[in-house]
């Protein structure tokens, strides 16, 4: 709403934004309202970072799912940008085809300070948060979104005043704006820098630039004196970020790590928790990521109860915050429902889905999921005590913002 006395007013969603602004609403992204809120949570924080680090899109799934970030892309970049955060899982991820990537690619990107940049030092800026993955398709929709965003820096602040140049001596800025023509020529360039450092450095080549120069023939709007700048950038000088040794057959193939069993789930390691083998029923029916398996490894921890295939699980399958619930023994099983507190409350809220889960996907999306109650199922031979899971799950049902 807008009248002469109040003119529109946007907050618009910039690198220097606090994470408390509302942005604009993000095309193609729509917000979901987590189940619960662990913003600022230490131990959670560190969770999500472990689960992010082996899998990274049940990683973002759980940071949106448990409220750790805004559900905005430029939140979920943020939180990226920590120290503990695998640079080289945040480039493999970020690199995937999902849907929830190319949001998050040009998000994460935002982040650089793109303006007065060349070729090499704008590649040097999308490197202080990422590893280049090894795949030269995910590096190939990397570039592309970093090159959009320069592009779009360079139009927003085109009557900035130039700044002086660093020691790189290249074509930077509005001047090679002028030069490329459009995003897609910069992005090709991009690439091209990447494949040209790892043959030189990375595979021991050698090239001469008129060789390297007739490989972009195709893009007629690049003048010569670009690509030689570019290429005696790239030949003087070995730079580790753009580092990327398993992209060529010439190379070692990368050893992946030999599974690890383990009687505890990996995320929770020094986090208070109890964790077990339990039978899992709600109503209404729902498979819970176990497919024909009703037998999950269980975890309380934080005031989440989680559910995983195995106690040595990279990320669980799902979770639900345990604030607001109760549970009782009904002589066979624990039963999980939602807090009834009077009569009249208890027949008002009667037939309604009061158990909320997050379903977790690899792709960084969660799905939400109501039941009316859910039931753990402690077996006959199992050792597990269940006044012992009582306890957990009555001292889980407290705020979690005082935990």
């Amino acid at each position: 709403f807008s009248s002469s006395r109040s003119p529109w007013s946007f907050q618009v969603d910039r690198p220097d934004a606090e994470d408390a602004e509302a942005p604009l609403p993000t095309p193609f992204f729509t917000p979901q309202h987590p189940i619960a809120s662990f913003r600022g949570h230490k131990d959670a924080s560190q969770i999500g970072v472990r689960i992010f680090n082996a899998q990274p899109g049940y990683g973002i799934a759980f940071i949106r799912a448990v409220g750790l970030v805004h559900d905005y892309p430029r939140s979920a970049s943020k939180f990226l940008l920590q120290e503990t955060v695998d640079r080289k899982a945040v480039g493999n991820f970020l690199g995937e085809t999902f849907a929830m990537c190319d949001t998050l690619r040009l998000a994460f990107f935002s982040r650089c300070d793109l303006w007065n940049t060349g070729v090499v030092s704008a590649l040097l800026q999308a490197c202080h948060g990422l590893e280049w993955p090894d795949d030269l398709q995910k590096v190939n929709r990397l570039v592309h979104a970093l090159a959009i965003n320069w592009w779009t820096c360079h139009e927003e602040f085109a009557d900035e005043e130039v700044l002086q140049p660093d020691d790189l001596d290249e074509i930077r800025g509005l001047e090679l704006k002028s030069k490329l023509g459009n995003a897609e020529n910069l992005s090709f360039l991009f690439l091209s820098c990447l494949c040209l450092h790892h043959y030189l450095h990375e595979c021991a080549g050698r090239m001469e630039p008129e060789i390297w120069r007739k490989f972009h023939e195709s893009i007629e709007t690049v003048p010569p004196v670009v690509l030689h700048k570019i290429f005696a950038v790239i030949r003087r000088h070995w730079i580790p970020q753009f580092s990327i040794p398993f992209l060529s057959s010439k190379n070692f193939k990368r050893c992946e790590p030999l599974p690890v069993r383990s009687s505890s789930l990996p995320w929770l390691h020094g986090i208070p928790a109890i964790q077990g083998w339990l039978s899992v029923e709600s109503t209404p029916p729902h498979d819970i990521g176990y497919r024909s398996k009703r037998e999950l490894w269980i975890s309380i921890s934080l005031g989440l109860l989680c559910f995983s295939l195995s106690p040595s699980s990279a990320a669980p399958e799902a979770c639900l915050a345990l604030t607001g619930l109760q549970s009782h023994w009904d002589g066979e099983r624990v039963v999980l429902q939602k807090h009834s507190g009077s009569r009249s409350d208890a027949a008002a809220t009667a037939g309604k889905a009061d158990v909320m889960l997050a379903h977790l996907k690899a792709d960084g999306s969660w799905k939400e999921c109501q039941f009316q109650k859910m039931e753990l199922s402690i077996g006959p031979s199992s050792q597990e005590d269940p006044q012992k899971w009582l306890q957990w799950l009555a001292d889980s049902a407290i705020d979690i913002n005082s935990v």
